[in-house]
């Protein structure tokens, strides 16, 4: 279970599914969107998984966070319900208080609680639709001595994911590299899921016929243990974007040699 990390979305139903499909103890990632509850659902939920034994990771953007006295205060909530490790993005939305880009909130968290947090940062594999690559990359450079590991974000071609874990470690980048992979969910429904801002070309080329998406689908679902194959050996392993589809993990879970919790 060591090689997967399962990333839901804070919502009502979502806590009992993790109960009922993923292995106890799994490694959980929590994402915080305005639109699913912001930070405080995010680390609501965080706290009531982590007191259920699951290894949790909240996502913590930093343009969310309204105040530095707002992250102590969170961060001495996370410490109490024994979480110790963070995912850190500067965000998509409006700046909301003293923190425009992930670097600045990362020194924070490092001098408010001593080092206690281990931080994970997010690595682009395509180009985003806002940003350019060099900015993304220079920043990326910027912020690794801070980082105790990298997500990408979510592509669908593995070649492009051995291109980019190539490119880190010939700049000097050494940080275990998780590689965002999707649920098997069938193309119609996962282009669906998928489509939003940051997910580049990749989505385009499984959403219509070719090489990429014959090999990416079998019996119409994603196959997400061929997509682990075709990336390689280098990556620390797969952080499974489940779209709060928990359910459908368990053929894949089985093709992993893991068992959810219930039969």
């Amino acid at each position: 279970m060591e090689n997967l990390r399962f990333k839901i979305t804070p919502s009502p139903e979502v806590e009992d599914m993790v109960r009922r499909f993923l292995p106890p103890h799994a490694e959980v990632a929590i994402s915080c969107l305005p639109a699913t509850g912001g930070i405080s659902a995010t680390l609501a939920t965080a706290t009531r998984l982590s007191e259920q034994g699951y290894r949790v990771i909240p996502h913590l953007p930093a343009r969310m966070i309204p105040s530095t006295s707002f992250l102590r205060k969170r961060l001495t909530d996370l410490t109490r319900s024994g979480i110790g490790r963070i995912i850190v993005m500067a965000g998509d939305g409006p700046q909301e208080g003293p923190y425009g880009q992930s670097l600045q909130i990362m020194e924070d968290i490092t001098e408010f609680s001593s080092r206690s947090f281990k931080l994970g940062i997010v690595g682009h594999p395509e180009n985003h639709p806002s940003v350019a690559d060099s900015t993304l990359y220079d920043a990326l450079l910027a912020k690794q001595y801070l980082a105790a590991d990298l997500t990408t974000q979510l592509c669908f071609d593995p070649k492009i994911l051995r291109r980019y874990l190539q490119r880190l470690r010939n700049d000097g980048v050494q940080i275990p590299v998780w590689a965002s992979a999707p649920c098997p969910l069938g193309r119609d429904e996962l282009i669906q899921a998928a489509s939003r801002p940051g997910v580049g070309v990749s989505l385009h080329k499984i959403s219509r016929p070719g090489p990429l998406s014959r090999r990416s689908f079998t019996n119409g679902k994603f196959n997400l243990t061929r997509f682990s194959v075709e990336i390689g050996p280098g990556i620390a392993g797969l952080h499974v974007n489940t779209f709060n589809r928990l359910n459908d993990l368990q053929p894949s879970l089985a093709a992993f040699n893991l068992t959810g919790a219930t039969p």
